[in-house]
């Protein structure tokens, strides 16, 4: 949606289902994101794949929004970078996953949903008011040692990681932090050793007992499928030389020819 962003237009916006953005038709790069919950922020796309949340709408207006994306865009055309001693949101874990990366990642991915889930039910809990910058991988260890006393399983427990890791790389993708907070966390070593298991002599019965059974249906199926065809043959070779009783053309040769040697053998008798 493109529009001139202005607090009139502001006004007029209602949520929809989905999160969805409005793109300013006088300053490119400058854009409005309004989320289901009603939720409006500011955002200055300064080049590809890399934003600056301004701030959320209530706080700030869209006037000085507008004059904030533009010294931002200035700023990156000069000097190669947004940044100029302006601080960015500084956001807690919580209000990372709510404001930014959940209606991101639902509007983006299959799996979004899985993903944040998977976030607020093993993270919140420990690290919900966590500055994002916080997060580091020491307090990361000892949550993987807690859950790993808990029973939860080493390859559980990466994936639950791998899922926050992912967020917190949009986070730096958009601006938000500079660094990746835990770039050198290491994940759980698993063990990949298969086991070889074989079946109790009752599993092997009942599985021998069951290709049986699938084999004698097939069998069934075969000899009524063929009586089936020879009934079928019959009743063609009956109506051969009649009318055809039914839409489709089936040609028996051997009848046929029967036919026309009855048809020539009346026909010389006749002469």
């Amino acid at each position: 949606m493109i529009a001139d962003i202005s607090n009139r237009t502001v006004s007029r916006l209602q949520p929809g289902h989905k999160v969805y953005e409005v793109r300013d038709k006088r300053l490119k790069g400058f854009l409005l994101r309004v989320l289901p919950s009603g939720k409006m922020s500011f955002i200055c796309q300064y080049t590809r794949g890399r934003r600056i949340t301004i701030g959320h709408v209530g706080i700030v207006t869209a006037a000085q929004a507008r004059d904030e994306a533009r010294e931002i865009l200035a700023r990156y055309e000069l000097n190669g970078s947004p940044e100029n001693g302006r601080q960015n949101i500084d956001y807690t874990l919580k209000g990372f996953i709510d404001d930014e990366y959940a209606p991101w990642v639902l509007l983006h991915r299959k799996t979004g949903k899985l993903s944040v889930d998977r976030i607020r039910l093993h993270f919140f809990k420990d690290l919900a008011d966590k500055k994002l910058h916080e997060i580091t991988p020491h307090i990361i260890e000892k949550w993987q040692i807690q859950r790993l006393k808990s029973g939860t399983k080493a390859n559980t427990i990466n994936r639950d990681i791998a899922t926050l890791k992912a967020a917190l790389s949009k986070a730096v993708e958009w601006g938000l932090i500079h660094d990746h907070p835990l770039s050198k966390l290491k994940l759980l070593k698993v063990d990949n050793t298969s086991i070889t298991r074989y079946l109790t002599e009752s599993e092997e019965t009942a599985l021998r007992q069951a290709l049986d059974a699938r084999e004698e249906e097939y069998r069934s199926r075969r000899e009524s499928w063929n009586e089936w065809r020879r009934i079928r043959g019959q009743q063609q070779m009956e109506t051969s030389c009649g009318q055809k009783t039914h839409p489709y053309r089936d040609i028996n040769i051997l009848s046929s020819i029967v036919c026309v040697t009855m048809f020539l053998k009346f026909a010389s008798d006749e002469a």
